[in-house]
């Protein structure tokens, strides 16, 4: 049983003040938890307190360690982890400087996306709360219920930033709290009971096959972002809506044989597939991976920008470029993927649930996934059928047409025939 007593921690002159310990005894151990207190040498014998006032300042501490130690299993424990379970307990835990970890930790993961978001959800509560260094006992349930609410006009974010901000401050909990031997150092929980709103339908919008025929048989003028623009989309369309990150960062040795397998950046840290995929290159975007080859990477497209957002931003303005110059509605490098996905279900047949395993998206069937080895052969059979939609759009434009005229031609000669004009 752990014992606890007042002192000092050296013999001071009876005019000098020195602080005042609380001395923890275990196990043949001894360690010292210092207080706030202050006292005179006058009121001290060699180390050992005589000051009635202080003992008694002090008694109702020690009274609450006591307490605190008379737990089973605290008995095997050392006096340092004794000292550290009565100390920590007091201690205000920074939900600030524990965020500004979570990140780090996001982007050694390779998560630099998502821990963007997670920052800009973070800004937005400390602008909220009117403060920077926020601690974990200061978010409750009324402020975070306050703080959704000031964000429901937005469409996105009254979903998206509660849901980032309860993601930290549950691994706030796995982190400092020792539930197995009682150290709680984190006592409350704001999230528990809050209601997340789902965040607003986007609007969809409509694919245009024309336009990406547009964008795929355009002559660029001369070598800047609209040709970028052009040459990525086809990569983005034709690789089943592949992801900028992805290609940004594709290593050498993920393309064997016009076969490219890698894992998708923004995920493969979270998933136990580790975002696997497989697709074979089509010939017709396989020029443009001799065009864009990098020294270190697949593609130069690291070595042509420092950043990855720095790239993603010239690609989507060559893309405004590129639409002004067409004379189509503006569109993003997301919305190429966007597009692949509606053409492989709407006007080729796919199910969701094979363009979602198209676009690496996690299965809903995460225990039954354990038992099956996947089938990548069914990307590329999807994935050509799609780019056939757009190469061809123009020769079915004119197959159209010329069924139309040829029904309107004899339509014509009916008509003719009954009221006996034609011959």
């Amino acid at each position: 049983m752990a014992k606890f007593s007042i002192c000092i921690r050296k013999k001071i002159q009876k005019l000098e003040y020195a602080t005042v310990y609380i001395r923890l005894s275990h196990k043949s151990q001894v360690d010292y938890i210092k207080t706030s207190v202050q006292v005179r040498g006058d009121k001290v014998k060699g180390t050992e307190i005589k000051d009635y006032h202080i003992v008694s300042q002090l008694a109702s501490t020690i009274a609450r360690y006591i307490d605190r130690l008379n737990k089973p299993g605290y008995e095997l424990l050392s006096v340092q982890e004794l000292k550290s379970i009565l100390v920590r307990e007091n201690e205000e835990v920074s939900f600030t400087s524990y965020v500004k970890e979570f990140l780090v930790q996001m982007s050694k993961d390779g998560r630099d996306n998502p821990a963007d978001n997670y920052k800009t959800s973070f800004n937005s509560l400390k602008k909220f709360m009117g403060k920077e260094e926020i601690m974990f006992s200061q978010i409750t349930t009324k402020i975070v219920e306050k703080w959704i609410n000031s964000l429901q006009h937005t469409a996105r974010a009254k979903q998206l930033y509660p849901t980032n901000m309860s993601a930290v401050f549950n691994s706030g909990l796995k982190h400092y709290n020792d539930y197995d031997r009682g150290i709680i150092l984190i006592k409350n929980n704001p999230f528990v009971n809050i209601k997340i709103p789902s965040a607003d339908m986007a609007v969809q919008r409509n694919v245009l096959t024309a336009d990406l025929w547009a964008i795929f048989n355009y002559v660029p003028k001369g070598e800047g972002r609209e040709e970028l623009a052009k040459d990525v989309s086809m990569l983005i369309f034709c690789l089943a809506g592949i992801n900028l990150s992805d290609l940004y960062y594709m290593e050498k040795s993920c393309l064997n044989n016009w076969k490219l397998r890698y894992n998708r950046h923004k995920t493969k840290s979270v998933r136990k597939d580790k975002s696997y995929i497989e697709i074979t290159v089509p010939e017709l975007i396989r020029a443009l991976f001799v065009k864009y080859a990098g020294v270190d990477k697949l593609f130069n497209f690291s070595e042509r920008y420092s950043e990855e957002d720095n790239f993603t931003r010239g690609v989507n303005k060559g893309f405004k470029s590129l639409c002004t110059s067409i004379g189509i509605n503006r569109i993003t490098s997301y919305y190429l993927r966007h597009a692949w996905a509606t053409i492989a279900q709407n006007k080729c047949g796919a199910s969701t649930e094979l363009v979602a395993f198209c676009l690496n998206h996690a299965s809903a069937h995460k225990v039954t996934e354990l038992y099956i080895v996947k089938d990548f052969s069914k990307i590329d059979t999807l994935n050509q059928q799609v780019i056939e939609r757009i190469i061809n759009y123009k020769s079915v434009c004119k197959s159209v047409l010329s069924i139309v005229v040829s029904l309107l031609e004899f339509r014509k000669r009916v008509n003719g025939i009954k009221s006996g004009s034609v011959s």
